[in-house]
């Protein structure tokens, strides 16, 4: 396991929304919660790295938040995702791929999750393109969606990244009907396996 990000942390658990500036040690710091951010507990990270064992690498901007009402959410963007053989790189802080390294890959990936805290049940939005790393006869490539939603609730949350810009990416996890969703659709989508090809 091993974790490299530079990290931030928000809580506010005033039950009101605050705006204030606070001066110590010759920094200035403004600390702003708005309406619907009462009773927050927040988690994120630029360059936000993290591997388990050798088969799952996630990088990128991400975070993590309790939302007060019973959802917990999670947010990335600009992620890479790597399932497989791993690890995905041999030294850290390198892009490149080691060559024994096998499985999936989604680059410029933004996901966000909404997890239903009473019932653990999860609403989950994934964007990204798709790549197979090292699979001997088979490439694929293409633009791939992944929605998933087994709450049994209506969805309609925006999550905030924060990032390298002055204004967080927003991520919208949204489901219009409490039927369960379990869809994974590619655009552009090229494959090719033992010589043939499939568009």
């Amino acid at each position: 396991f091993a974790l490299d990000a530079s990290i931030g942390l928000r809580i506010n658990n005033t039950g009101q929304p605050v705006d204030e500036t606070v001066e110590a040690l010759g920094r200035t710091t403004v600390i702003e919660f708005g309406p619907g951010e009462e009773s927050v507990l927040e988690f994120f990270g630029a360059g936000f790295g993290l591997t388990i064992g050798d088969f799952l690498t996630i990088s990128g901007n991400v975070t993590f938040s309790d939302a007060g009402n019973g959802k917990e959410l999670f947010g990335a963007t600009d992620a890479t995702l790597f399932v497989g053989q791993g690890p995905l790189h041999l030294y850290e802080g390198r892009d490149d791929i080691n060559p024994d390294a096998m499985g999936l890959l989604i680059n410029n990936a933004r996901v966000g999750v909404v997890k239903i805290s009473a019932n653990d049940t999860y609403a989950v939005v994934a964007t990204g393109s798709l790549s197979l790393v090292n699979i001997q006869g088979g490439t694929i490539s293409g633009s791939v969606t992944v929605r998933f939603n087994d709450t049994g609730q209506l969805v309609a949350e925006t999550i905030s990244v924060p990032g390298e810009n002055p204004e967080p990416d927003q991520i919208a996890v949204a489901f219009d009907s409490t039927d369960s969703v379990n869809k994974v659709e590619g655009r552009g989508l090229e494959m090719e396996l033992a010589g043939q090809s499939f568009v």
